[in-house]
């Protein structure tokens, strides 16, 4: 089988090409180039040196495809050149999946939740040294997925694919020094990986270091500094951000006090479901702050975070059923509501259901159940529980 040598246009790298190959798309095997391989001149001289390939050739004998270059093709040359300029070349060709390649396939597999092969082909990736494979792989063990839940070993693979300056990785690290999971607590390194992931736009990694620095953690506690970080992850679309900042401005904290601007911020993350942003977009509309007061827009919003399991929604919701506010009254709605945010805590849920089940208001009255609500109210600092408890005594 006849070939000739010709240049990449891009690296100036020597190839050994196919005479089929004239006029055909190839990638460079040496710096991943595409470029089209030019006809071989008649004389064989200026344009191209004919030569012969050896029989471990032939099973190159179709053009190199692009999409196998990244750590596919492997190329040998033995070369040998005479005083005259004549080459001579051994070519071995040999192909094998990329790791880009196998962490497709890892993503594919994980997207249809086959988890355990999913992680063989991420752990074929990593063997290459593939960066987003190691936090993939991370993750797997971080969520339990294909693998046993092992934050230690999470932290191992976040730490592999931070290293190589992959922005989520290093957001995902700093999150388990936030956390102190598979690593101990340290707050500060959660800010030294939170600030490269930010620095790269990561915005949950902008919302991270926006909190460290509202609550001085691992950073000096400097609001401005928080804002600036919240800004940055709540023009991104990031939910948390949009509602920290705006408590940021309900609560002046490194900006002027503007319960305009907090409605506004409130409202986004609550478009995007965020249940404190729902129930504070609730509260906005219950105190007309920011907005017009309107106790049914109040209700829409405290339903939607009591949907989401917010204690306190759930009380606020009991409230306006058990008053007929923003809604039409209904006892039994407001002891449901009372109920839930009772068994979550809510000492003012508490000492409502108490005075539902003392009036036989929504349930047949329970004066036993009206005083066990009474207590736990009081035991969580209701004083206004204690008083009933005591006149019941």
């Amino acid at each position: 089988m006849s070939g000739f040598t010709t240049h990449c246009p891009h690296c100036g790298g020597t190839l050994e090409v196919r005479e089929e190959w004239s006029n055909m798309e190839v990638c460079c095997p040496l710096c991943q180039a595409k470029f089209i391989v030019p006809q071989r001149d008649a004389g064989g001289g200026a344009q191209a040196t004919r030569l012969c390939l050896s029989s471990s050739a032939k099973a190159a004998s179709a053009p190199p495809r692009s999409g196998k270059v990244l750590g596919g093709i492997a190329l040998v040359l033995a070369v040998v050149v005479s005083a005259v300029g004549i080459v001579s070349a051994a070519v071995f060709f040999f192909t094998a999946e990329s790791a880009a390649e196998l962490n497709r396939k890892g993503d594919a597999f994980y997207n249809r939740k086959e988890y355990g092969k999913a992680v063989e082909f991420y752990r074929k990736a990593v063997d290459q040294g593939n960066a987003d494979a190691q936090y993939k792989l991370g993750l797997c063990y971080a969520n339990g997925r294909g693998v046993p839940q092992d934050y230690a070993k999470a932290v191992e693979w976040y730490q592999k694919a931070a290293d190589q300056g992959h922005a989520v990785a290093q957001f995902s690290l700093g999150a388990k020094y936030h956390l102190g999971q598979g690593v101990p607590r340290d707050y500060a390194k959660a800010v030294e990986w939170y600030q490269k992931a930010a620095d790269q736009g990561v915005a949950a990694a902008q919302c991270g270091l926006g909190l460290c620095y509202e609550n001085g953690r691992g950073v000096p506690r400097d609001y401005a500094k928080a804002v600036e970080w919240y800004q940055k992850a709540a023009d991104q679309g990031n939910a948390v951000a949009q509602y920290k900042l705006g408590l940021c401005y309900g609560y002046g904290r490194g900006v002027p006090r503007d319960y305009a601007k907090a409605a506004e911020w409130y409202q986004k993350a609550a478009d995007q479901g965020n249940a404190d942003a729902q129930f504070s977009l609730g509260l906005c509309y219950d105190d007309g702050r920011g907005v017009p007061r309107d106790y049914a827009k109040a209700a829409e919003w405290y339903q939607k975070a009591a949907d989401q399991g917010d204690a306190v929604a759930q009380c606020c919701l009991g409230t306006y059923y058990l008053i007929g506010q923003g809604v039409p009254q209904d006892y039994a709605k407001a002891v449901k509501w009372y109920q839930k945010a009772a068994d979550q805590g809510v000492a003012e849920s508490q000492y409502c259901l108490g005075g539902c089940y003392e009036k036989g208001w929504g349930v047949a009255p329970n004066l036993e159940k009206a005083k066990e609500w009474y207590s736990k109210a009081a035991a969580h600092g209701d004083k206004d529980a204690a008083k009933r408890l005591l006149r019941l005594q």
